[in-house]
C-alpha cells in the first residue's frame, strides 16, 4: 500500500497517481483538487510543488458533467478577452465561439450581451457606440485643426505653367 500525500490514507497503488514532483495522490484527493480548481481561479492551473498537473492523469475518473465543468473553467481562466453575460442573475462566461463583433450569446440563459458596452443586447446597431465614435471623430477633427492653426507651415508655390 501507498500513503496519499494529501489525506494520509494508505491505499492500493492502482488507486493512486504519482505526480511529476513525486507526491502520491489517491484518486479521490486528486479528483477533488481538480474540482476545486474549476471553482477557484486562484488555484488555476493545477500544480503540486510548482509542477503542473495534467488533467489526463485523472480524467478517466471524472463524470461527464465534472469534466465539462473543468473544461469550461479552463477555457474561462485562460481567456485573454473575457466577456460575461450581462444578465446579473446569470453572469456566466461567454466563450469566443458564442460572440460576434456586436453581440455575445449566452447559452446558459439565452440573453445577449452588447460587446461594446457589456450591457444587455438591443435590436439594431449600438447607438451608444455609434454616438461615441461620432464624438471621437469630432474630437480628432478639432485637435487636428488646432494643431494646424499653431504650426507655421511655409506656403508652397508650384508653378504649373
Amino acid at each position: 500500500k501507498v500513503e496519499c500525500s494529501v489525506c494520509g490514507e494508505s491505499v492500493h497503488p492502482y488507486a493512486t497517481v504519482r505526480l511529476v514532483c513525486s507526491d502520491v495522490y489517491c484518486k479521490p484527493c486528486l479528483k477533488s483538487f481538480f474540482l476545486r480548481v474549476a471553482k477557484d481561479e486562484s488555484l488555476f492551473p493545477p500544480k503540486c510543488h510548482r509542477q503542473p498537473i495534467d488533467i489526463s492523469t485523472i480524467e478517466a475518473d471524472f463524470l461527464v458533467e465534472e469534466l465539462t465543468a473543468y473544461r469550461s473553467a479552463e477555457l474561462e481562466f485562460t481567456s485573454t478577452d473575457r466577456v460575461y453575460c450581462a444578465d446579473p442573475e446569470c453572469a456566466k462566461f461567454i466563450p469566443m465561439p458564442q460572440r460576434t463583433s456586436d453581440c455575445a450569446s449566452c447559452k446558459a440563459c439565452s440573453a445577449g450581451t452588447c460587446m461594446h458596452y457589456k450591457a444587455l443586447a438591443h435590436d439594431g446597431g449600438c447607438l451608444a457606440y455609434i454616438s461615441l465614435i461620432a464624438v471621437l471623430h469630432t474630437l480628432v477633427a478639432q485637435i487636428t485643426n488646432s494643431i494646424k492653426g499653431h504650426l507655421n507651415l511655409p506656403s508652397i508655390y508650384i508653378d504649373t505653367r
